[in-house]
């Protein structure tokens, strides 16, 4: 079912469970990998209708995913914000808090939040670049080696084609209005010194505005 503007919309609660539907907060998910199934299921239905993932307040333990670009829309975005909601605003102005601490006490092992990859070509396949269209609005990051990452080709690879072109890059993404808080290592200095809050690898034609950056510090 889609809401009144025709989106897609996906639940995702602290309190949910991967087993859920996902399609209402009473059948919200818990885990974004639960969220990437729910969203392949979708698009093996309609690949043109946007998708909203509703966050709903809380903070979220040891959250990582690797998202590919076959799980998104080349003329429709999926974006991932916050859930309209009624609770009062954390103290720090953001309802939703991905941590990758494991817990309130740890531990803390690092990871990436949110890493979005172009699947490479077979050998002699044409360019496989496209837009994705992901949207990441308003989420509190804390505590990871690395926050975002958009990964497209780039070098040979050993294909014949050259893929540092266009052909082979991620397009139009957007992270807005976000708080990358206490990454790289300094929350854990065992970790590798690495890497930082928004990373991007041969990655075209997309915005990051408004966002908040603190103690983004890599420990030797």
């Amino acid at each position: 079912k889609n809401d009144d503007n025709g989106v897609r919309i996906l639940h995702m609660a602290t309190d949910g469970a991967d087993s859920n539907k996902g399609r209402s907060k009473a059948e919200a998910v818990k885990t974004l990998n639960g969220v990437q199934w729910r969203v392949h299921n979708l698009l093996l239905v309609d690949s043109t209708t946007p998708i909203e993932v509703h966050i709903h307040p809380g903070t979220y333990y040891g959250q990582q995913t690797k998202w590919p670009s076959n799980f998104t829309m080349e003329a429709a975005s999926i974006t991932f914000k916050p859930a309209p909601s009624d609770a009062a605003v954390a103290s720090s102005g953001f309802e939703v808090t991905f941590d990758g601490c494991l817990g309130p006490d740890g531990p803390c092992e690092g990871g990436t939040f949110f890493d979005v990859f172009l699947k490479a070509p077979g050998q002699g396949l044409p360019g496989v670049g496209r837009s994705t269209n992901l949207n990441i609005e308003r989420l509190h990051l804390t505590n990871y080696s690395q926050g975002v990452i958009f990964t497209g080709l780039r070098g040979s690879h050993g294909h014949k084609h050259d893929m540092n072109g266009p052909d082979f890059a991620l397009r139009h993404n957007t992270v807005k209005d976000c708080w990358f808080e206490r990454m790289g290592n300094v929350f854990n200095t065992s970790l590798c010194p690495c890497c930082g809050a928004v990373a991007l690898v041969h990655t075209h034609d997309s915005t990051f505005t408004g966002n908040i950056f603190t103690d983004i510090i890599g420990i030797q």
